[in-house]
Parts: structure tokens; sequence; C-alpha cells
């Protein structure tokens, strides 16, 4: 299992990635930074096109960078992503993975059956402050834990390779990298 730290340019100190830093983690290996403050930047989102995610937060290679795609900010101001300025930037800043955005997100989440999404739906993602907050830390840790019960699942009952298949939403070039894995020759 890997841990991945969430950072935030509004507060990019304490810099637990940087050997110089007091704060320095060494055991850290990913971090990951949200699409969305660099979509409320249009000039710093040039730059960091430009530059390259890594170079501008000064992450060394052996820290993974991840980049979120911001869904939550998107979804909590009413609207979607636009999915092709997500897209250009990621051509540009180069994370080392960020997920893709899905079309009908909203449509996806009003079927969720985490415990905030069962009581307060998708309005309980887009409060702002603590329950707001709560709503989506619960909703993404739920999701994780039913992900990782049902590969678990799928490993154990030796049907990974064809469940992964048709459970996950992806583009044709992320499906064969994964096809890549199971069919190497």
């Amino acid at each position: 299992m890997q841990i991945v730290a969430g950072i935030s340019l509004k507060g990019i100190k304490p810099r637990v990635w940087d050997k110089n830093s007091p704060y320095y983690l060494p055991q850290l290996r990913a971090v990951m930074v949200s699409y969305a403050e660099f979509h409320q930047r249009p000039v710093l989102r040039r730059k960091v096109m430009k530059q390259g995610l890594r170079e501008y937060l000064g992450i060394p290679e052996e820290v993974k960078l991840y980049l979120d795609n911001g869904a939550f900010y998107f979804i909590s101001r009413g609207g979607e992503i636009t999915t092709n300025d997500y897209e250009e930037f990621i051509q540009g800043a180069k994370p080392d993975w960020c997920p893709i955005p899905r079309q009908d997100e909203l449509k996806h989440l009003e079927k969720c059956q985490c415990p905030a999404c069962k009581i307060y739906g998708v309005a309980g993602l887009q409060e702002n402050g603590s329950v707001g907050f709560w709503n989506r830390a619960t909703h993404n840790l739920w999701t994780l834990l039913e992900e990782a019960r049902l590969i678990e699942e799928n490993l154990v009952a030796g049907t990974y390779k064809d469940w992964y298949v048709t459970h996950l939403d992806i583009k044709a070039f992320a499906f064969s990298l994964l096809n890549k894995l199971f069919n190497p020759f």
C-alpha cells in the first residue's frame, strides 16, 4: 500500500519531500496536488504546462507525483471538469498519474452507496466547510475500501484478469497499458 500526501499550493510548506526541509520524511513515496488549483490560476496553469509540474513544485524523481482531477471542486460549483483543458494540462504538466474525468460524474455520484452519499446525496459533497469536507473524505475512503474489496475478491476468485476490463471506465490508451500487463507478449 502506498500512502499519498495531499498537498495544496496554498500551503506548500512544510515540503515533506524536500531533503533540505526540517520536515523531510524520507519514507514518503508519493504526493498529490489538485488540478483545480491550477484551473483557478490561468497564468500559473500556463507556466506549469511549460515548466512541468515536478520542476515547478521541486518534487524529486524518487517521489511519485499524482494529479487529482479536481472533480469535487467542479461539482461544488455546479459544473463538471472541462476535459479538453484538463487533458491539455496533463500533456504539459506530466504528472506520474492522473485520473481520467468521467463525463457523467454527477450521475455516477447520484448512485453512490457510501454513507455520505446515501444520507446527504450530491448536495452533501457540495457543502462548504467541515460538513462538506467530512462528506467528501467519507466518500473517498469508502470508495477506496470498496475498490480494494472488489480487487481482492476477484484476485482470490481468479477472475481479476477478466473482471477489470468490465469494471474500469478508462480510455483506450490506458486499457492497452493494462492489457499489456496481462498479455506481455
